[in-house]
């Protein structure tokens, strides 16, 4: 029977208000309220579907989503006990809506840029799903998301746009896979979740990027939560990435140990405390090793508070494991803490049949003792799952503290890569995105780019590419604080792209015409040739074409008028994008003094440190060429290399020699001066 909780923001999740502090003692689950109404998530017994749902009804409630066995209920407070013991419901949970409480930290750089520009088609033909919460993301269409006939949208929940989370993570997969079709499931329950899964199943997706985790839920074991998510979406040839969660400085978890023999955990030795630093709303959960739905060892969760003002009080989780059907072991406390207000976690004992280990996470605050092992949340604990930790773009060596670590479910290396944070979108602004969830969308970029290079790889194939490409850090090979190692993501898109020509340059080829030449650039379905006025290739005037894998040179017209410079450059491209250029040197143009004057065109550049020069006579009788190392007339630093005399019309001088960064023709007219030009062969 699939068990159902609710989800967290991976990137810490702020509930909406659970239960109201103040002085009292509760045993209740917490509950979140919409419209007045308590909302919960029940599980139904197999056939009861007809039964629950009538009595739902006939005591004032609202279903607002089902799926199998599972069931999102709104329903008054007071008629809580009627539906929990209704004969048909096996189990229920508190189904809190989704609420944003980012990391926001402002970063020195900002973004996350890969140095390299890619094509807008890069990604092209492959569809990727998104199940997050989408606000504002209609503003962003054409622009900082693909044009709106590649984004399509559904909403899972009846209220859709609670955050710009998911928006921002659609903008870093559109910044990194700009071809790429995006379907974004708008999800704020586990049922809802579930529903968007099949939907996005249906569409065809090819990768599936979850930002959301659920501590909540039992560790995966293809029977839970990684169910209903990445054991479904891989049975369908689907690539599930998930954020690790930031619960690396929120978890605890040891076996019990009370020396003092009075019935409270020691989370270190002498320390029944576990200090809750937190702001606003919390969670705290507790869960231990037990059969899900047959618990027997029995635990209370207690945090203790007191305020500004001197009053003091606890709320406890107190639900009955008793080894019969249904029984969790799972306690939750949730609430709002005040400003000044202290709050300590504790766990009490009951009954312990058996020892095992313990676990704590805190949503929406940091713990005094923590132990970061063991702290990615499902369903990223998955073996499946290509679950991504963080570290900041900047610095990739200093992993977040927050960053989750494994090992994940049945001792799976977890995290599996760590992704770049920190980094910068129109959602949040310059910097301000972090958390694993800022870093799971570089890692679906790159997923994508390499399925539009290779459709007919599986998720299996994708996850050991990106794998394989990753930089090791942390302990020597993979470890479950990095993984399989950091995701450069400048190094990963330089592997996707064809390998730069491995040279180019220019060469007279007629009075009119000089001939562009290149290697062949390893995986290149195309070529850019690119041609400007200046060599470093900032003016406004530069212009790009594209030409056939099979073409190595192409002809360009010398230029017409005097003292005229073109440079080029040629790029390996794909369908992802080009590699860096080939600098291909420049040709220039001298004309005075019409037919009989000064005419010449000066082509020059560096191949393999040698400067390769020649000069083309065009006017109409023989000349004297001289080609010089550096800027002619530059006293010292240049020098004579080669001198051509009674160079025909259409005759040519060349030379080489060892390189320079700028070297300089000269056409000699004898008794009269000499006209020169110079070409920088170095970009």
């Amino acid at each position: 029977m699939t068990r159902v909780v609710l989800i967290a923001l991976a990137f810490i999740l702020a509930l909406p208000i659970l239960k109201a502090w103040g002085p009292q003692r509760t045993s209740d689950r917490p509950i979140s309220v919409r419209e007045g109404d308590v909302a919960i998530t029940i599980v139904v017994h197999p056939g009861e579907e007809e039964k629950v749902t009538q009595g739902i009804t006939s005591i004032g409630g609202k279903i607002k989503g089902n799926y199998r066995d599972l069931i999102d209920v709104l329903l008054p407070p007071s008629t809580l006990p009627l539906l929990t013991s209704h004969a048909g419901v096996m189990t229920w949970y508190p189904s809190p809506l989704l609420a944003s409480d980012a990391i926001l930290t402002e970063a020195s750089q900002a973004g996350a840029g890969t140095g390299y520009t890619l094509n807008s088609t890069g990604g092209q033909g492959v569809k990727v799903g998104i199940i997050d919460s989408f606000a504002g993301y209609q503003a962003l269409l054409g622009s900082e998301l693909p044009p709106p006939d590649r984004v399509v949208y559904r909403a899972f929940t009846p209220t859709p746009g609670a955050s710009r989370h998911g928006t921002a993570i659609a903008e870093i997969i559109h910044d990194l896979a700009p071809g790429a079709t995006l379907y974004l499931a708008e999800a704020a329950t586990v049922t809802e979740v579930a529903q968007a899964v099949d939907w996005l199943i249906s569409q065809g997706v090819h990768i599936i990027n979850m930002s959301l985790n659920a501590p909540f839920f039992p560790p995966s074991d293809g029977q839970g939560f990684d169910a209903l998510t990445v054991e479904k979406a891989y049975a369908h040839g689907i690539l599930w990435v998930n954020a690790a969660g930031n619960y690396g400085n929120k978890h605890w978890q040891g076996t019990w140990r009370d020396e003092d023999y009075d019935g409270y955990l020691e989370f270190a030795p002498g320390d029944e405390g576990n200090t809750l630093s937190a702001g606003g709303d919390f969670m705290v959960v507790l869960r231990w090793d037990d059969p899900w739905g047959q618990a027997c060892n029995d635990y209370d969760l207690v945090v203790r508070w007191r305020n500004n003002s001197g009053q003091s009080g606890e709320l406890i989780s107190a639900q009955p494991q008793d080894c019969r059907p249904g029984a969790q072991p799972l306690e939750m406390v949730s609430g709002a803490a005040t400003q000044g207000m202290t709050l300590e976690v504790r766990v009490r004992k009951r009954s312990l049949v058996f020892g095992g280990r313990l676990e704590v996470f805190a949503v929406g605050g940091t713990l005094e003792h923590v132990v970061p092992e063991g702290s990615v949340a499902p369903p990223a604990d998955s073996a499946k799952a290509l679950a991504v930790g963080a570290a900041p773009h900047f610095n990739m060596a200093s992993l977040h503290s927050y960053s989750s670590r494994g090992p994940g479910a049945r001792g799976s290396i977890k995290p599996d890569v760590v992704g770049p944070d920190n980094v910068s979108t129109a959602s949040f602004g310059p910097g301000a995105f972090a958390g694993t969830s800022a870093a799971a969308p570089h890692v679906t970029g790159i997923a994508a780019l390499i399925k539009s290079l290779h459709p007919d790889w599986g998720p299996d194939q994708i996850r050991e590419a990106i794998r394989q490409w990753t930089i090791d850090m942390g302990a020597p090979g993979p470890d479950n604080s990095y993984g399989w190692g950091a995701v450069d993501v400048a190094r990963f898109i330089h592997s996707l792209l064809s390998v730069a020509p491995s040279w180019a340059g220019i060469e007279p080829f007629d009075n009119g015409h000089v001939q562009v030449m290149w290697g062949e650039g390893r995986g290149a379905t195309y070529y850019q040739l690119c041609i400007d006025l200046r060599h470093d290739f900032s003016s406004p005037y530069a212009s790009c074409f594209n030409l056939p894998a099979s073409s190595t040179a192409h002809l360009v017209e010398v230029p017409s008028t005097d003292q005229s410079h073109l440079y080029f450059q040629v790029r390996a491209c794909n369908a992802i994008g080009c590699s860096q250029p080939a600098f291909a040197g420049g040709v220039s143009r001298r004309s005075v003094g019409g037919p009989t004057g000064w005419d010449y065109y000066f082509t020059a550049y560096n191949r393999d440190g040698f400067t390769v020069a020649a000069v083309r006579n065009l006017r109409n009788g023989p000349t004297t060429i001289r080609l010089y190392r550096g800027l002619v007339g530059a006293f010292p630093w240049f020098s004579l290399e080669k001198e051509c005399t009674n160079v025909p019309t259409g005759g040519v001088c060349r030379a080489t020699w060892q390189g320079n960064w700028i070297n300089s023709a000269v056409q000699s007219l004898a008794p009269w001066w000499d006209l020169a030009t110079a070409i920088v062969t170095v970009p």
